[in-house]
């Protein structure tokens, strides 16, 4: 057996399954949340009011009136960035554009049910 085919033994049969479990211990350890777990994580009040621009007494009045989605444990505020953008996209006004397309859509569906 030459030099080359031990090499290529030794690392296909001991290197190799090492550096795999190796990189995949990395990945474990030090992986980046995705999108989606970010997404759920509960965010305290001062984070929450950073995230949506806001004055922290302002988000206090918001959740007082149970304007803004929230959880409460004991004293303490919390919030779910993806709760947070849903209800951002709820307060949505639609364009100009968006309005005469809906007005439209729903001129032709009454002509067509009144046999026009």
């Amino acid at each position: 057996m030459t030099t080359t085919e031990s090499f290529k033994t030794f690392f296909a049969e001991v290197l190799s399954p090492l550096i795999d479990k190796a990189v995949s211990k990395a990945f474990r350890e030090f992986s980046i949340p995705s999108n989606q777990e970010e997404k759920n994580k509960l965010m305290t009040i001062q984070e929450a009011a950073e995230f949506l621009n806001l004055a922290v007494p302002t988000l206090y009045t918001m959740t007082s009136k149970h304007t803004i989605p929230y959880r409460k444990r004991g004293k303490k505020l919390y919030f779910r960035q993806l709760e947070l953008e849903e209800w951002l996209e709820s307060g949505k006004k639609k364009s100009v554009a968006e309005l005469d397309k809906e007005a439209s859509e729903y001129i032709a569906k009454k002509e067509l049910g009144n046999g026009k």
